[in-house]
């Protein structure tokens, strides 16, 4: 008993001398909200029980991941920066050491750590060159297809705002790669000290700011409490940054109208965050958790010790430094916990192994369209959980390697969803009511009435869209500029609304639509398509955020809101005249609705969102350059439109087909483009958005007046060939080689698409035509008009997705030029043809006048194409050498675009099959002969389409800029 009391007393006495003893250590007394229950999206759940680990007891502690398609980037505790492919450790590069060290032989100790250095943030820099920030050694690009060229940007030994950078962190990079964020988590102690700085949790780290153009280091956020995890968030006006000890993400804004301001984005997360991430489709974060938090847990040690700083003391003073980590790993809970946020900072989902059986830390989390990817700062393997399958992300990487494909991907998935609810309701609809109403009045609203409606549409949101979802057009003025749109619609409405009441094909005299109706019914359809302006603010900031999928719903309720009301009120024998404008103004004040509830963006302040463009008060607020460019895609809209629906101008203003044939051409239309519908135009959608926002546009002829104001400060001269201010003719400076790949991977997907619609679609014309309008299509031609939609098909596609590409990049001079294309196009060739050969083959003149009209504009885009793909060509040869080397990667690529020769042969092979069967069995009306049509090109289909994945899989992708190692 004497022996307990001596031990008892010796420790008591030791705990006073260590109390009192001078300590190194200072924490403070702070205290965390009360750890959140685990419920609602927090709810327990083991979705990280089914990883797979990936290179499990080959490398330690892959702290950050940078994940591109088959290859990931990782730093780990050795000091090593690895390229893995395919699963598989295919590089390893070790950064430079401190000038005066000597990197120890054993690395991955507590001893040798900081002279080894620690690789931590890992990001992409550009096509070429990826960047890591190393705890101890500062920032540094490494290029590994360029001979592993390692090149320091940021010293450790550099003092930002008069303190050295004890733990460099995380980092992130700005798409244009002028302006990178890192987090120095303290002044104090280095990253072998990490739970020293932990514990004593003083407001010592910071976020910096790094100008990659100088390589001016400037500290934008401190008084930090463990700075951790770095992300650009999409509104490209703030970044986020973790503050590690305190259980929440705060949000600095860099630019806007709150600029040089920070806020709380999220706080009480149940776990302590680490790197933050954004997901693949750029419309959610996700965080890693490095220890957990929550109500009813065990020992939540932080809220426990956050008001004893003496204890912390004690603990951090008695406990040997190297042995303070292997101490906090037996008492914390392994919890494996990766968050999902929304943009807005809501918690969305989360991923869980509550044993920390398989996961037991998250430093990192990941993902792309299939995969999330999870780091660890001390585990020995990286792993790897699959989302659910997704055929249509299968489909894409069948075409890809490049990782950025994946964000196309996304976009397209919900573009398709929308428009595949859409297309195939309204298709139903029609069928139904080509059988319930009148003809004539059909072609009267199909045409004449649904072409006013998207006139005024295509010219208030065309331009508008073009210009704030270019990459380089800020977030918060995209209220401001799309506000306009109701403005543009007004102006439509005025020019348009006389010709289209006076003017144009008189309905027959049956129909009885006097000219007070026609009025009213022009009115109400005008009206409808100027309400829907009325959501353009909030609509192009979710396109800009990369919130598709909430446009796509809304869309396809528009469509299907006004076809189900139309049809059920003609179903009960509600008047068609009446029910048509109705139903078109109801769908858009509920499209209106839905969207005006959303918010425009978390991020823009009340007077930039809720500008109004008819006070002169915001005509300060726009800027004359965007205002240029505005003005020419105004331009080049109005001249695209009147190319787009010629034929249905010439039809509503002449008297080249009456009405009745027109409702049959208009649905023979909607049947041929059924496809086009469904398939390309989300695909062109998503190209437009795609590129619009991937692609920095080149110099616009003039800066705009901020880039003025800025320029005209700098101290340095001013370079008159500055190709920042200076017009440029080529557009290849502005598109990087990737982009310009998956451009060619994607042209070849659309064009391999096109021609097995081509061969299908013109094989079965006849059968579709009889079953859509019955005997009538069939005695009209519509089976005809069919055939040679089919052909074209592949057209519209290389058209629609070339287009996208070249208006994303060509500056304003340029874009003019495309303009006056499409006005020699529209004015001399494409409306005089239309009418003449409508007037010798009818409505089958239209198809062969678009025919001619898509050759010329796909000729056009190509000459704007071939120098910026040709650009991308890296040759270092002599003069000679170098255009023969040119030449045949130029043929190369137009290769590429082409399915391959297996695959062209079967198809040939396909169509002819075909042919034979479509003259022998498919003209014939009987019940067997249709049946066995149908079956041999189901059996022909099925065959192509293992082809297709069996030949076409894997296709040589042409690698541009390959440097020649000499």
């Amino acid at each position: 008993m004497n022996n307990v009391f001596l031990l008892a007393g010796a420790v008591v006495v030791l705990a006073v001398f260590l109390y009192n003893r001078s300590s190194l250590y200072d924490p403070i007394k702070f205290s965390l909200p009360s750890p959140p229950k685990l419920e609602g999206p927090l709810a327990v759940n083991s979705h990280l029980r089914g990883a797979k680990l990936l290179l499990k007891g080959q490398i330690l502690g892959p702290e950050s991941l940078l994940v591109e398609g088959n290859t990931i980037y990782t730093g780990t505790w050795d000091a090593k920066v690895l390229k893995i492919v395919d699963g598989a450790i295919q590089k390893s590069v070790q950064l430079p050491t401190l000038s005066g060290f000597k990197r120890p032989k054993k690395c991955a100790t507590f001893e040798t750590e900081p002279s080894c250095g620690r690789p931590l943030g890992i990001r992409r820099l550009n096509a070429r060159q990826i960047v890591v920030a190393d705890a101890y050694l500062g920032l540094f690009t490494i290029d590994f297809d360029n001979g592993d060229t390692v090149k320091q940007i940021f010293s450790s030994n550099s003092k930002p705002g008069g303190h050295k950078a004890m733990f460099i962190n995380d980092l992130d990079v700005s798409n244009d790669g002028k302006r990178l964020f890192f987090s120095d988590s303290s002044t104090t102690f280095d990253r072998a000290h990490f739970l020293q700085g932990f514990l004593e949790n003083r407001p010592n780290g910071r976020l910096i700011q790094l100008d990659m153009g100088s390589g001016d280091a400037r500290v934008v956020l401190d008084g930090l409490h463990f700075a951790n995890g770095v992300q650009f968030h999409p509104d490209r006006v703030s970044v986020l940054v973790s503050e590690c000890s305190m259980a929440r993400i705060q949000r600095y804004f860099f630019d806007g109208p709150k600029k040089g301001r920070h806020e709380v984005f999220i706080d009480n997360l149940p776990g302590f965050p680490d790197n933050i991430r954004l997901s693949h489709d750029k419309s959610s974060f996700l965080v890693g958790l490095a220890s957990v938090r929550y109500a009813g847990q065990l020992l939540s040690f932080m809220d426990l010790l956050g008001p004893l700083p003496a204890v912390r003391r004690f603990i951090l003073q008695i406990v040997p430094e190297q042995y303070l980590f292997p101490l906090m790993e037996l008492v914390a809970k392994k919890y494996g916990f990766v968050l999902e946020l929304a943009l807005d900072g809501r918690v969305l989902r989360t991923y869980q192994d509550p044993t920390g059986a398989v996961v037991p830390d998250v430093s990192q989390a990941i993902d792309d369209a299939s995969h999330i990817y999870l780091g660890s700062f001390h585990s020995d393997f990286i792993a790897v959980i699959p989302k659910k399958s997704n055929f249509l992300y299968f489909f894409l990487r069948l075409f890809s390697s490049i990782a950025s494909m994946d964000n196309f991907a996304s976009v397209y998935r919900h573009m398709l969803a929308g428009q595949l609810v859409i297309r195939l309701v309204s298709f139903l609809l029609n069928f139904a009511l080509l059988r319930l109403v009148d003809p004539s009045l059909l072609g009267f609203f199909n045409v004449k009435m649904t072409l006013l409606y998207t006139t005024i549409c295509f010219l208030s949101r065309e331009p508008i869209r073009r210009l704030c979802l270019s990459s380089d057009f800020p977030l918060h003025k995209v209220p401001l500029y799309a506000s306009l749109s109701p403005l543009f619609a007004l102006a439509t409405i005025f020019l348009c609304f006389v010709p289209w009441v006076f003017f144009g094909v008189s309905p027959p005299s049956e129909l009885a639509i006097s000219r007070p109706t026609n009025a009213l019914i022009v009115a109400l359809f005008a009206l409808s398509a100027l309400a829907e302006t009325f959501a353009e603010p909030s609509i192009v900031c979710q396109l800009k955020m990369g919130n598709i999928a909430e446009y796509a719903k809304n869309n396809a309720i528009l469509v299907l809101s006004q076809k189900a009301i139309a049809f059920f009120a003609v179903l009960f024998g509600m008047n068609p005249l009446f029910v048509f404008p109705v139903a078109q103004l109801l769908g858009s004040l509920l499209f209106v609705w839905l969207h005006r509830s959303l918010p425009f963006s978390s991020s823009s302040s009340s007077s930039s969102s809720n500008c109004f463009p008819f006070s002169f008060a915001s005509l300060r607020l726009f800027d004359s350059s965007h205002l240029h460019l505005l003005g020419t895609f105004l331009c080049h809209s109005l001249l695209k439109q009147s190319l787009t629906d010629g034929a249905n101008y010439l039809m509503s203003f002449t008297d080249l087909l009456p009405l009745k044939v027109q409702a049959i051409y208009d649905a023979v239309e909607r049947l041929g483009s059924l496809v086009v519908r469904l398939v390309l135009q989300p695909f062109e959608e998503s190209a437009a958005i795609y590129f619009g926002t991937q692609i920095r546009r080149s110099s616009h002829g003039k800066a705009t007046d901020e880039e003025k104001r800025r320029h005209s400060s700098d101290d340095g001269k001013t370079d008159a060939h500055s190709s920042e201010f200076a017009v440029v003719s080529p557009i290849s400076s502005a598109v990087s080689s990737p982009i310009c790949a998956e451009f060619l991977l994607l042209t070849r997907l659309i064009v391999t698409l096109g021609f097995v619609l081509s061969v299908f679609g013109s094989s079965f014309c006849w059968l579709a035509a009889f079953l859509y309008g019955g005997q009538l299509f069939v005695d009209n031609g519509a089976d005809l008009l069919l055939f040679w939609y089919s052909v074209y098909l592949p057209l519209i596609a290389v058209n629609g997705i070339s287009e996208c590409f070249v208006i994303a990049t060509l500056n304003a001079s340029q874009l003019l030029l495309h303009a006056r294309f499409f006005l020699f196009l529209s004015l001399f060739l494409h409306l005089p043809l239309s009418y003449a050969l409508c007037s010798l083959f009818g409505a089958l003149g239209f198809v062969f006048a678009n025919l001619a009209v898509y050759s010329l504009r796909v000729l056009f885009n190509w000459y704007f194409l071939r120098p910026t793909l040709c650009a991308q060509f890296d040759e270092n040869d002599n003069d000679v050498q170098k255009m023969a080397r040119q030449s045949q990667k130029e043929m190369q690529m137009y290769r590429q675009l082409l399915p391959g020769k297996k695959f062209s042969s079967l198809l040939l092979f396909t169509l002819l099959v075909l042919s034979i069967s479509r003259f022998v069995l498919g003209q014939t009306l009987t019940i067997p002969c249709q049946f066995g049509h149908l079956i041999l090109g189901a059996l022909l289909f099925c065959l192509n389409a293992f082809a297709f994945f069996v030949w076409e899989c894997k296709p040589s992708m042409l690698d541009f800029g390959e440097k020649k190692s000499k």
